[in-house]
């Protein structure tokens, strides 16, 4: 019997999160540097410490926070995939008229029939970034309207602050938002891959015993 080839992307998910995680790191470090340069540079002007103190982090951890979110999204379309090629499934991903994350959790729980973790916190929190995420891409981070929901819904978010400039509430993105994302992502990612592996292979209980095993050991050292 011929074994399942399955894409090897699926096992390397922790690695690219850990260095999204260290660019995170080297992001917040780069723009405190450069604020308490330009707070302590007497003869300076107010402008690089405008810069540094808002305009650049929103820049920046907004550009972070579109890549981990795209790596989750690709990633779980791979998982999607990787089920259909499996379990041979007619049905295909562009088949549910849902879209990005949605269009993948309703494709493995629904169709696949992986047990797919919509109820964790993790996802809850996922799911209210990416109403931060839509608002950033398609309306500049401007609330629409002022509407009072969504503003409510985003303030539950520790790492979001809404700004009122000129009568608009504008999102901006704390220092921790893009750690605090990526740790949901990792969660998610973790028990969807032990979902799969338990599917694609025979020994996938197995292998993920050893794995939680010598992890514990790894973290006790």
């Amino acid at each position: 019997m011929t074994s399942f080839k399955y894409d090897s992307r699926i096992h390397y998910f922790e690695i690219t999160l850990d260095n999204l995680e260290s660019y995170a790191v080297n992001i917040e470090e780069f723009l405190n540097d450069k604020y308490e340069e330009a707070v302590s540079n007497k003869g300076g002007h107010v402008k690089p410490i405008a810069q540094y103190g808002v305009e650049f982090p929103n820049i920046m951890r907004t550009s972070l926070f579109y890549s981990c979110f795209a790596y989750l999204e690709n990633y779980l379309l791979i998982i999607c995939k990787e089920i259909r090629r499996f379990k041979k499934i007619e049905i295909e991903i562009n088949d549910i008229r849902h879209k990005g994350i949605e269009k993948a959790q309703v494709y493995l729980k629904k169709i696949a029939g992986l047990k797919f973790p919509d109820q964790s916190s993790e996802w809850n929190h996922i799911k209210k970034c990416n109403k931060v995420r839509n608002i950033l891409i398609h309306n500049g981070g401007i609330i629409e309207n002022n509407n009072k929901n969504v503003i409510k819904e985003i303030e539950t978010l520790n790492s979001v602050f809404i700004v009122n400039n000129f009568n608009r509430n504008e999102i901006n993105l704390t220092a921790s938002f893009c750690f605090e994302f990526i740790n949901s992502v990792r969660e998610v990612l973790r028990k969807v891959y032990e979902e799969l592996i338990l599917i694609i292979n025979p020994i996938g209980k197995y292998q993920l015993m050893i794995n939680k095993l010598m992890k514990d050991v790894t973290d006790n050292t």
